[in-house]
């Protein structure tokens, strides 16, 4: 529990001062608290500027090389007075040339940046996958946190009544001094309790709200506690995560990516083609005359053999993270299933005796105020009963968390 409560407060640490944005006060459904999440959240706005930044590549790569114009003059003489003076063989010259991208460089940029552009998208959404579950985890602790001040509270009520007879039977004499005192300072102990439950509640929800945008006390609605549990097939949430996750999905790009730009890099062993056209001026009288020309590079040692070669490893790189990421992806749903399986069945044996615990809490009760139970008796099966329900509550939100982290791990953000 130490453990968890310290990964509540790193969690929100990180999270610290991200959300400009107010909401109402009161309960917050889960759903709500996702909205408001993803549209505030730092980490998030902050990785779309990754998706611009791709687009703009994309921009980029589908522009086609801009045209040069020079000018030049030729035989240009000095004159004695410092000017200049043309002879008969000077010569000014105005010329345009254009590159021309052979081998469908151009048509292989682009889709290769479209490419690029698809992965970081789909690199996004499981960056919010990721990101979402820490929310879950401090969403599900802070709604623990409510349980065990509510539960707190009724067991302070339960002894007051206790203690308002306990008082009168040693007013009575019934009841010695020694028990009288043993009651009260067990109030003592569950008083504490409730402090220190009020405290992690408020101390989470300092994270919480700052999680949501404000400093307001929105608070987990308690009827996400009581959502009935569904029921999951491992082989379709495989065969889901295999179409949905996101990772898996983005490596998938990126090797359509690698592909094009294994085109490319070929592409770009082929010369491009340079044409030019100029007019020139010749003489003292400036008599007309045009030219053109044409340039290629002739690739007899420099064909791109580097950049190919990189490009192929490249290529089968990414093939490997595939593999790699299928084999994890369906290792980390079967380890999800199984949480979820055994956080189910450790909260099904808490719910299933619930109700025999809170009679033998009822009947000892009524016992002790009748004089047929023991103060140790009465208290010790008091601290078995808070015992009972503190880890009850904690088995049901650990069980609806690993619901929730098991529907990301198949894909679940949309």
């Amino acid at each position: 529990m130490l453990g968890y409560r310290r990964f509540l407060i790193g969690f929100g640490l990180v999270l610290l001062a991200s959300f400009p944005v107010r909401a109402d006060e009161g309960e917050i459904s889960l759903s709500h608290a996702l909205e408001i999440f993803y549209a505030h959240n730092y980490d998030i706005l902050v990785s779309r500027y990754e998706i611009d930044k791709a687009g703009a590549d994309l921009v980029g790569a589908k522009l086609i090389p801009n045209p040069a114009l020079s000018f030049n003059g030729t035989s240009i003489e000095f004159g004695r007075g410092g000017g200049i003076r043309l002879g008969d063989n000077s010569i000014w010259a105005l010329r345009l040339d254009q590159l021309i991208e052979l081998g469908g460089k151009r048509g292989f940029r682009t889709s290769t940046a479209q490419a690029a552009l698809d992965a970081v998208r789909l690199s996004h959404k499981d960056l919010i996958r990721n990101l979402t579950v820490g929310f879950y985890t401090l969403y599900y602790g802070v709604l623990l946190d409510e349980l065990n001040v509510e539960f707190s509270r009724q067991e302070l009520e339960r002894l007051d009544r206790i203690l308002e007879i306990s008082g009168k039977r040693y007013a009575a004499g019934a009841l010695s001094l020694l028990d009288f005192m043993k009651l009260k300072l067990s109030r003592v102990e569950i008083e504490s309790n409730l402090v220190n439950d009020e405290t992690d509640l408020r101390n989470d929800m300092e994270f919480f709200s700052v999680l949501l945008g404000g400093d307001r006390n929105l608070r987990p609605a308690k009827s996400e506690a009581a959502a009935a549990f569904a029921e999951y097939s491992e082989e379709k949430l495989i065969q889901t995560a295999r179409e949905k996750r996101a990772d898996l999905l983005s490596l998938e790009k990126q090797l359509e990516a690698a592909e094009s730009a294994r085109k490319l890099a070929r592409a770009n062993g082929i010369p491009d083609l340079g044409i030019g056209a100029e007019y020139d001026s010749l003489g003292p009288s400036h008599q007309p005359a045009f030219g053109f020309g044409l340039s290629l590079n002739i690739p007899v040692f420099n064909r791109n053999q580097g950049e190919i070669q990189k490009a192929l490893y490249i290529r089968d790189q990414i093939k490997t993270q595939i593999d790699k990421a299928r084999r994890q992806i369906e290792a980390e749903v079967r380890q999800a299933l199984n949480n979820y399986h055994s956080a189910r069945r450790v909260f099904e044996a808490y719910r299933s005796n619930e109700k025999d615990m809170s009679e033998l809490l009822d009947r000892s009760g009524q016992a002790f105020s009748r004089g047929g139970l023991t103060v140790l008796d009465f208290l010790d099966t008091q601290k078995s009963y808070r015992d009972f329900m503190s880890k009850s509550h904690q088995a049901l939100t650990q069980s609806r968390l690993s619901q929730a982290i098991l529907e990301l791990t198949a894909g679940g953000v949309s």
